[in-house]
């Protein structure tokens, strides 16, 4: 049932990249820095036959799927205060 976290985090990954603008597409694609190697370390172990190899996808995942979450909603919160105009 964790594997369904994989495919969750790739299309958040894209939802949140376009959802946010400016510096913050940036901050949003910080994630992949850390989830490109995981990608490459999990397909070595694949080929390898490792018994282990969906471990590390699955735990980075869930950490990613956390940042992404907060940086979305840091970005939802500042966004809606600076657009607010004075009554």
């Amino acid at each position: 049932m964790l594997i369904v976290v994989i495919p969750l985090y790739v299309v958040l990954q894209v939802v949140v990249l376009l959802y946010v603008r400016g510096l913050w597409r940036w901050v949003a694609a910080l994630p992949l820095i850390g989830m490109l190697p995981v990608f490459v370390l999990t397909a070595l172990e694949y080929s390898e036959q490792s018994e282990l190899w969906l471990l590390m996808p699955i735990l980075a995942s869930l950490i990613a799927i956390v940042a992404l979450l907060i940086i979305a909603g840091l970005f939802y919160i500042i966004n809606r205060r600076t657009n607010q105009r004075p009554s």
